[in-house]
């Protein structure tokens, strides 16, 4: 698409990933009117699927285009445009510079904990947004998140998956290894248990390296299995112990009740301003939105 004009306004530059949910490709582009780089999110060009299948896939950017436009802003991509280019639906968004928290920790892992709780501090603002809009992500993983710039700003990416809380959604929607037990059960209603979840997941990927359950990042968790393996369990850092357990309960009634609730609890274990990077720090650096720019609880 290298040379393609979307919206009239939009010109694409080069491919730099794919969306999170597979259904879509990124590419920069450049904003003709204002010079600005943007991002760009292009449904798949259709191959096998039927045309109701590639329909569906389309609303489903549709709505995360809407989603995202509701709740753009502090940890969420701006959203400029949406729209269709020939039969591929489009979505144009603020362009970020920064790794994904998957690339950042394939140079750097385990981390800290004042690195770990950095990144879940920050998600955890988030997400008090998304879920004040009775929305729940569903999608949480590093590939998802995104570490900007030299203030350590966690971004969160693609709302493809999210659906309201109290429904029971059409499709279930999430990645093996990442989702909620019940999160597997067509019948399940949505609620922001699943996202506490993901977030217990992602504490445990950064420190023990460990999916609960005996979970992969392509399988899901074995219902009867230890949370963790016995080693693993005692690698777990003695700060983060209790809650992390907590966080990844297999029933969703014992999990924290908010992501506010995991916030207070992580608080004292972010970096205070001014104080030094942790060692081993990740490239950019969370801990640097609290030591640097006088962020704190």
């Amino acid at each position: 698409m290298r040379g393609v004009v979307i919206g009239d306004r939009f010109k694409v530059l080069e491919q730099v990933g794919e969306g999170g949910s597979g259904q879509g490709e990124v590419y920069r582009a450049v904003e003709l009117t204002t010079g600005r780089d943007v991002a760009v999110k292009v449904q798949l060009p259709r191959l096998f699927e039927d045309s109701s299948e590639y329909k569906d896939n389309g609303e489903d950017m549709e709505r995360e285009g809407k989603r995202s436009g509701l709740l753009a802003g502090d940890g969420i991509p701006e959203v400029f445009w949406k729209g269709s280019h020939g039969s591929r639906y489009c979505i144009v968004m603020e362009y970020l510079e920064g790794p994904t928290l998957a690339e950042a920790l394939a140079q750097c892992r385990p981390v800290k904990v004042p690195t770990a709780a950095a990144v879940v501090a920050q998600l955890c603002r988030i997400l008090g947004r998304v879920h004040g809009e009775k929305l729940v992500h569903r999608d949480i993983k590093p590939t998802n998140v995104m570490i900007v710039g030299e203030s350590g700003r966690v971004h969160l990416l693609d709302l493809g998956w999210a659906a309201r809380a109290g429904c029971v959604p059409e499709r279930t929607g999430g990645t093996g290894g990442w989702m909620a037990p019940e999160q597997f059960d067509p019948r399940a209603v949505v609620t922001p248990a699943f996202d506490i979840f993901a977030l217990g997941c992602l504490l445990l990927h950064m420190t023990v390296l460990t999916l609960p359950y005996g979970s992969t990042a392509s399988s899901r968790p074995q219902e009867g299995a230890p949370v963790l393996p016995a080693d693993r369990l005692a690698a777990l850092p003695s700060e983060l112990k209790d809650l992390v357990l907590a966080m990844v309960a297999w029933a969703p009634g014992d999990r924290p009740a908010s992501a506010q609730e995991v916030f207070r609890s992580l608080a004292p274990l972010v970096p205070v301003p001014g104080s030094q990077a942790p060692g081993r720090a990740l490239k950019p650096d969370p801990t640097a939105y609290y030591r640097l720019t006088g962020r704190y609880r």
